[in-house]
């Protein structure tokens, strides 16, 4: 199937038009296999169209709803899913559950609404044809104004409360606004937010394509110099990537074997790093399935006896992997007293360009 950019002037899609139908906003299409052109379709099929897209465009702006329920590829504004009720109810459920998500009132019945009012001494709303509406409403702006002395709490406590509060789904590229409230907040909180989340680095390569020399992409080492090297120490959980379409590798670096490194395996593309459809393995379960399966499964074009060294291939890759993580160990730790440095963080990188430079076939 054919991509439109989002940034497509009216040139390209006037090229395209035979072969997508456009969303009416004019960046989102479907393939012209399944999906009428808007121009041929009944005035009633129009509008059934139109609250499709609405539909479409709430849930693709949720950075909380993976493009893989949407049926949508990364970086493209497209969509495999047909216009139709079925499929715009989906959609409505996803925003259903997705509210629901955000905001735990929504759950609660109406008694429950009309009594919490009271038990925590807000005055009661002026009631409107939504009473449900207007408690909730009541609720919401009585926490956005409640008071709790939080900084009063044992600090064992507060390092929990700190472990809940600054877990992210999203990879992290900067620090929540939690640890913005006050210094002491920040000084107390800020370990466990680098070591608790994911955060990804990229590397790229420099050098002839004979003697190329992996190292850390400038943004990346600007960022890392922002953090400072204090908390570079507490960076645990990492995801490699060297090119974007590329899927990244999640590295622990409180685990020295480099066979627990994981990978998404091959599926619909996901925009948010923990999807619960997004399946992860390590590679030594990979390379295990391949000596008692074969590679059929992952590469079934592959014969028996590109297998065969495709495995060997592989086994090869953690060997030269593990050789770069001792490297870091040496030099880092290891285990739950693991310090990553900057240039740690380069030997992971070295190691992890090992593994792709000889993971394959020559």
């Amino acid at each position: 199937m054919n991509h439109l950019s989002p940034v497509a002037t009216p040139e390209i899609l006037a090229e395209h038009i035979e072969n997508t139908a456009v969303f009416a906003s004019g960046t989102t299409h479907y393939p012209s296999q399944s999906v009428d052109p808007r121009s041929e379709l009944s005035d009633h099929h129009q509008e059934l169209r139109r609250c499709f897209e609405e539909v479409f465009e709430k849930c693709r702006q949720r950075d909380t709803i993976c493009c893989c329920q949407l049926k949508t590829h990364t970086g493209f504004e497209s969509t495999k899913m047909n216009p139709n009720h079925h499929n715009r109810h989906i959609l409505e459920r996803l925003l259903r559950n997705d509210d629901l998500a955000r905001n735990p009132y929504l759950k609660w019945s109406k008694q429950d609404l009309a009594t919490a009012p009271t038990a925590r001494r807000i005055p009661f709303p002026n009631e409107d044809n939504d009473v449900s509406a207007a408690y909730r409403h009541a609720l919401e702006v009585a926490d956005t104004e409640r008071q709790f002395p939080f900084m009063e709490l044992p600090k064992d406590i507060r390092m929990i409360v700190y472990g809940y509060a600054l877990t992210y789904e999203m990879v992290q590229t900067s620090r929540p606004s939690l640890l913005s409230v006050c210094r002491q907040i920040r000084e107390e909180g800020s370990p466990t937010f680098f070591r608790v989340d994911d955060f990804r680095i990229h590397w790229e390569t420099s050098g002839r394509k004979d003697s190329f020399q992996p190292k850390i992409r400038r943004d990346t080492l600007q960022w890392l110099g922002i953090i400072g090297p204090s908390q570079v120490e507490n960076l645990h959980h990492l995801l490699l990537q060297n090119k974007a379409p590329a899927q990244p590798y999640r590295v622990d670096l409180s685990c020295g074997d480099t066979s627990k490194w994981s990978v998404a395996v091959r599926g619909p593309d996901h925009s948010l790093p923990s999807c619960p459809r997004k399946e992860f393995r390590t590679r030594g379960a990979m390379l295990a399935d391949m000596r008692e399966n074969g590679a059929e499964w992952l590469l079934p074009v592959l014969f028996p006896l590109q297998i065969t060294k495709f495995i060997k291939s592989m086994e090869e890759a953690i060997q030269r992997t593990q050789k770069g993580m001792d490297l870091f160990a040496d030099h880092c730790g290891h285990g739950k007293s693991v310090k990553p440095s900057i240039k740690g963080i380069e030997m992971v990188v070295r190691a992890f360009a090992a593994m792709m430079d000889s993971d394959g076939f020559d």
